[in-house]
């Protein structure tokens, strides 16, 4: 699968943010993309790419385990199933005024932003682990920000084991 439009960088890796409106309600669907095959990951290659990280960084495995248990039941039941964390937003209803329709475009607008904050926000530390190869790659090219690198240390969980 090729690079989408809806593709931002995100801990060192790719995410993925689609908005579909289906029934009055917007859907915001947050996806982490696999780097070596570029699409989204599948529970089973989440899990693999999550042994790989515990015995690429003993010091991580506390964290690995409690990733890799709070996805266990979803991946023992559907494994090629895509992992993703969706938001639903109640769409506002619509009126004919103009002044309306834009006050509730810019409310929409603020909710899905409000809303891939929220979905980043919950993926974090899964997409520090997945993607920490790629990270310690851009941090020995200098392929990175001051700002990526302390938004990336910031976390407390990665402050004792510091990237190569």
């Amino acid at each position: 699968m090729s690079k989408s439009k809806n593709d931002l960088q995100f801990q060192g890796g790719t995410a993925r943010v689609t908005v579909r409106k289906t029934m009055g309600k917007l859907e915001v669907k947050l996806m982490l993309i696999d780097l070596q095959h570029n699409r989204p990951y599948t529970y089973s290659s989440l899990m693999n790419d999550l042994i790989n990280r515990k015995e690429m960084y003993p010091a991580l495995a506390r964290i690995v385990d409690k990733q890799s248990d709070a996805l266990r039941s979803k991946a023992d039941k559907t494994p090629n199933s895509k992992f993703c964390r969706i938001r639903t937003l109640h769409v506002p209803t619509p009126t004919n005024t103009e002044q309306d329709h834009v006050s509730k475009e810019s409310v929409c607008d603020e909710s899905i932003e409000s809303a891939k904050k929220e979905l980043l926000a919950q993926v974090k530390d899964l997409a520090c682990l997945l993607y920490r190869p790629q990270w310690e790659i851009n941090v020995k090219s200098g392929n990175i920000t001051i700002q990526q690198y302390v938004d990336y240390m910031d976390d407390a969980i990665f402050a004792n084991v510091p990237p190569a």
